[in-house]
């Protein structure tokens, strides 16, 4: 009984940093923005598990190749480093990345507020995920 969702991606190896919407299954639907996020890590460190088991590289076709020699890094879809994530550390570390505001959610623009909010997942909406990054540097 697993949901679909449309989450707003960065295209990978793009120059003008396009934005995407991409279709994720989640397990089952969230209630809350906890179990959102706490999904969302799981689709990702599933991804992210299958790739370090993975020694055989992908092939990219000659357009994702054009795509990402624009940037400069051509990747093959192997983790040379072959470090496996732990779910439960991935998912504790999400939620305290949020809880220090580290990163903000939307759900069709809107923001979404405190992870005890509570969240309705629909077919139509676009979730966007939002790294804050803080400057650095001396203003002299």
């Amino acid at each position: 009984m697993g949901a679909t969702i449309r989450v707003n991606m960065f295209g990978v190896g793009s120059r003008r940093r396009k934005v995407q919407p991409t279709a994720t299954t989640l397990r089952e639907e969230p209630h809350t923005l906890r179990e959102l996020i706490a999904q969302c890590v799981e689709v990702c460190v599933e991804r992210h598990n299958r790739r370090a088991k993975n020694a055989e590289p992908t092939n990219p076709s000659d357009e994702e190749v054009d795509e990402m020699a624009k940037v400069g890094k051509v990747a093959f879809g192997i983790d040379y480093n072959g470090a496996v994530v732990q779910l439960e550390r991935a998912v504790a570390h999400a939620l305290q990345s949020y809880e220090d505001g580290l990163f903000r959610v939307f759900c069709n623009g809107a923001e979404i507020q405190g992870l005890d909010a509570p969240v309705a997942v629909h077919e139509e909406d676009v979730w966007t995920f939002v790294r804050l990054v803080a400057l650095s540097g001396t203003m002299w």
